[in-house]
């Protein structure tokens, strides 16, 4: 299983000794002599991949907090071309990073691995710039309305009319429809980003084909939810306000 690319957090070690355990004077004195933080202006002189792009590829292999922190310290202990997750050409650019045994302590690994993965490699960015989250149904179509969607815009509409019962369970109901289908978003995304990495490194597609089923079977669940909410929204609305919530103001 490949895990990160060369020089991880390269910790082409400085001689001087550590006066604390903060992760960012951890990197100024055992990283940053190969490493920096984002890419350097000038690429040609980088001895390592900057900590930006290692997360990156990390982050596509290993989403999950916990497993991305063991795996860096894991790797910078017991590097190997078979656990690299970077890209083949990076690889070949920068070699190998040397076992940094003896130069830098578990500890100080896990300190600086947690904080490359909250610093580093925002997965969150895209969402945080107001760019929608891909709806994971396999439907998308308008003759299948988003009520919850439809609600938001008309919540307060004299037409529609809402009473207080109505609006208590339709708000129970949102707010479990939508954590569900986040929950389920979210697993989506990564396994994308993991078969997109394992395309673009010459998997066979045999060996991709059980991610893509995996992906399958989250869009069957997200499009049950979809499904399930139309269901309860009949149920808590009456037919003349469904008629007018689907009917175009």
């Amino acid at each position: 299983m490949r895990v990160i690319t060369t020089a991880i957090l390269g910790v082409c070690l400085c001689s001087t000794t550590l006066l604390s355990n903060s992760a960012d004077d951890i990197f100024q004195q055992k990283c940053s002599t190969c490493h920096t933080k984002t890419a350097p202006q000038n690429r040609a002189d980088a001895l390592a991949p900057p900590f930006s792009g290692v997360v990156k590829h990390v982050k596509m292999r290993y989403p999950d907090r916990d497993r991305a922190v063991a795996f860096i310290v894991d790797y910078v202990m017991h590097p190997s071309e078979e656990k690299s997750v970077c890209n083949k050409s990076k690889l070949k650019r920068f070699g190998i990073m040397p076992s940094q045994k003896g130069a830098i302590t578990q500890h100080e690994l896990e300190i600086v691995a947690k904080w490359m993965f909250d610093n580093f490699a925002n997965t969150n960015k895209i969402a945080k710039k107001g760019i929608k989250m891909k709806k994971p149904f396999l439907i998308e179509s308008t003759q299948l309305p988003h009520y919850i969607g439809l609600l938001k815009d008309r919540w307060d509409d004299k037409k529609l009319d809402l009473n207080d019962k109505q609006k208590l369970a339709l708000k129970h109901l949102e707010k479990d429809t939508v954590t569900s289908v986040k929950q389920i978003s979210k697993k989506i995304e990564s396994l994308e980003i993991k078969i997109a990495h394992l395309s673009n490194n010459m998997t066979p597609y045999q060996e991709i084909m059980p991610t893509v089923k995996e992906v399958g079977q989250l869009k069957i669940e997200a499009t049950q939810i979809h499904l399930r909410c139309l269901e309860k929204t009949r149920h808590i609305l009456t037919k003349e306000q469904i008629a007018l919530l689907t009917t175009k103001k």
